[in-house]
C-alpha cells in the first residue's frame, strides 16, 4: 500500500507545473557551474586570475538570475 501512495506522489509531482519551473532553475544553475569546472579541467590551465574572473561572472549570473 505504501508503494501505490509513494507512486502517487511522485506522479503527481512529475505533473506539476511548479516543480519543472524549479528543475529548469536548477538546470541553468548547474549549467554556469559546469562551465567553471570544465574550465578547471582542462589540460591547458589558464591563469589563476582568469579563473577567479569567471566564478565571479558565474556568482554574479546567478545572483541576478535567482
Amino acid at each position: 500500500m505504501l508503494k501505490i501512495a509513494n507512486e502517487k506522489n511522485l506522479v503527481e509531482s512529475v505533473l506539476n507545473s511548479l516543480f519543472w519551473k524549479k528543475y529548469a532553475i536548477i538546470v541553468r544553475m548547474i549549467k554556469l557551474l559546469v562551465r567553471v569546472l570544465w574550465m578547471v579541467d582542462i589540460d591547458d590551465r589558464p591563469l589563476m586570475e582568469y579563473l577567479y574572473g569567471v566564478i565571479y561572472c558565474a556568482k554574479k549570473k546567478m545572483l541576478r538570475k535567482f
